[in-house]
């Protein structure tokens, strides 16, 4: 399954049936790379687990995570994280460009006002009166401690 990015239905079908999600690089990667070759040996090229390996769509792709609720050595962490796997972090949470918020405090003021897919730590249970959201980001082993 090709996706530019995570939390589209096209990525959580692909999940769901347990297909590798890939890039769009992969499309043009495979034509390059398949030229000059029979039908059947520019499949084997394309479908190769070291190809594919290069494109695989990293869990944070097209994501742009802030935080509220979290001490500053832990929101760097998931920066580092957030970066390493493909997504953006940002300090601030900015309408328009934040499309997931993770969330370690119920004070939080920034959750009656975020209309953003929220992701509880761990040990964090939302309340009652928040509804959560189907756009989870995928298990990407945020350091939370």
């Amino acid at each position: 399954m090709i996706a530019g990015q995570v939390g589209s239905d096209k990525y959580h079908v692909a999940r769901k049936l347990c297909l590798p999600v890939l890039l769009p690089s992969w499309v043009e990667s495979s034509w390059e790379a398949g030229l000059g070759l029979s039908s059947a040996a520019a499949m084997r090229s394309a479908t190769d687990p070291a190809v594919l390996s290069q494109h695989c769509c990293p869990p944070f792709t097209g994501c742009v995570v802030t935080v509220t609720g979290l001490d500053e050595g832990v929101r760097q962490r998931v920066k580092e994280t957030c970066q390493a796997k493909g997504g953006k972090y940002s300090g601030e949470l900015t309408k328009g460009v934040c499309t997931h918020l993770l969330v370690g405090s119920k004070s939080s003021e920034l959750l009656e006002y975020s209309e953003l897919p929220l992701i509880w730590t761990p040990e964090m249970r939302p309340p009652l009166h928040f509804k959560m959201s189907q756009s989870m980001l995928p298990s990407a082993n945020l350091p939370l401690k």
